[in-house]
Order: structure tokens, then sequence, then C-alpha cells
């Protein structure tokens, strides 16, 4: 495999996430609603999952890499309902004015509309196609490319002086979608066994870039904002647990069955 300890590579990821989100989330987390902290925890959690997996398998502990597989079927529908509920609280507060959501609101909440499916999309071919190593290992990683645009986005405002933290918020945008476009392009021609995952996300990535671009605050958008804003959270969030529950259990029935011996290396 070309990706060489990979597991480091996705445990650097704890930091950026922790500098991104600590103006917004980790500073103020009694003014958070628990969709968002839902949303936060799950992922802290995949992140730490897959780095724990990809150490397991490289260090060739087979038991400890299958019994860490299971907790993907909590973790993630509780990622994909924690994603649904901070949707919703992101189309809440752009329709109650919010400075930041209200300008950029719409392009976020495509980004994330498409990011979800597509992480449990990889999840779910991982699972599906878990005997071919290099499938299943490509697919797991490139999970972690997803995450890298939203906490690069936020940090990149940070470090560009003298532009307003609004007004660089959008080409901060951008620069995060086209790094994790071109580094999935990357890891796709590096090793073509695991070419359909990294490409998956370098086609989000480059849809979400132009739906970004496209979209803004209209009165369509203020519909669809005001239609799921009113949906009960309790409902939405067991609805998209149900539907990555469903999806998951597919992929693993398609996957036929438990594999009783070590896998090979799938990722490093």
């Amino acid at each position: 495999m070309p990706f060489h300890r990979s597991y480091y590579a996705v445990l650097l990821l704890a930091p950026l996430v922790l500098v991104a989100f600590w103006p917004g989330y980790f500073a103020i987390p009694r003014e958070v609603v628990v969709g968002v902290h839902a949303h936060a925890i799950t992922a802290i959690l995949w992140l730490v999952l897959l780095a724990t997996q990809m150490w397991a398998i490289r260090t060739r502990r087979g038991h400890l890499h299958r019994a860490l597989g299971l907790a993907l079927f909590a973790v993630v529908p509780a990622f994909v309902a924690g994603g649904a509920l901070a949707i919703q609280a992101m189309m809440v507060k752009a329709l109650a004015g919010h400075p930041f959501y209200a300008r950029f609101g719409p392009g976020l909440a495509w980004a994330d509309i498409l990011a979800t499916p597509c992480f449990l999309a990889l999840v779910a071919y991982a699972l599906a196609r878990r005997r071919e190593v290099h499938a299943h290992g490509g697919a797991m990683l490139a999970t972690a490319v997803l995450i890298l645009p939203p906490a690069l986005g936020r940090v990149l405002p940070l470090i560009l002086s003298g532009i307003p933290a609004l007004a660089g918020f959008a080409p901060a945008f951008y620069l995060a979608e086209a790094v994790a476009l071109l580094l999935a392009v990357g890891a796709a021609r590096a090793d073509r066994r695991q070419a359909w995952p990294f490409a998956l996300v370098a086609v989000s990535c480059a849809v979400q870039i132009a739906g970004f671009a496209v979209l803004a605050p209209s009165p369509a958008a203020t519909r669809l904002f005001a239609a799921v804003a009113g949906v009960p959270a309790a409902p939405l969030a067991l609805t998209a647990a149900m539907i990555a529950a469903a999806v998951l259990w597919w992929a693993w029935r398609a996957g036929g069955g438990v594999r009783r011996r070590a896998p090979a290396v799938a990722y490093s």
C-alpha cells in the first residue's frame, strides 16, 4: 500500500479539529444544541476508531481490528443522525438572521448534505468489500479526507491576517475543498485497486465547490430551511439513524458473513 503509517495522518486531524472548532464549539459547550454535540462527539469517535483500526491491522492485531469494526454499527448511525441535526441547527440559525449562517448557510448545508451520504457510502462499501484488503482499506481511509475540509476551512481564516473573518471564509472554503480534492485524486492515482472510494470523495468535493459557488440566500432556500427547521428533532435523528443502520446491514450481508482469519494489511 502507498499509505505508510496512515493512522498517524488520521490522528493529526485531531489537533486540526480542536483548533478549527474551538471558537464555535469547544469554547462554548453550554451554548451548543444537542444535535451539534452529537455530531461533534461521533465525528471524534470515528477518527479515534479509524486510527485505532488502522494501527491494529498494521500491527497484525486482526482480532482487535474486527472487534473494533463492530463498533461502527453504533458510531456511524449516530454520526449520520448527528449530522442531520447539525444541518437542521445550521438552518435554524440562518432563519434567525445569524450573520454567518444567513450568508453561508445555503452553501454549507449543500456541502453537508453531500458529505454525509458520501461518508455513509464509503463505510458501506468498506463493509461490503471487507474481504478485499485494498478496496476496504481505501474506503475507510477516504472517510478521513471528508473530515478535512470543514476543519481546514475554519482554520485558514484564522491565519489569513488582515482579512475579516466573514470575507475570508469563502476563499478558505474553496481552498480547503480543493486540498481535499487533490489529495483524493492523488490517492486514487497512487493505487488503482482502491481508486473508486477516493474518486467518490473527489467528485463530492467538486460538487460541493460548485454548489457553494452558486447557492445563496433565496426565497427557495428560505422555504426549504423553514421546512427542515420545523421537523421535530427526535424523528429526524431517528430516521437518519435507521437509514444508516439499514445501509450498513445491507453492506454487511453483501460482504458475505464473518471473516474467520485475520485479513492482510489493508492500510498502514
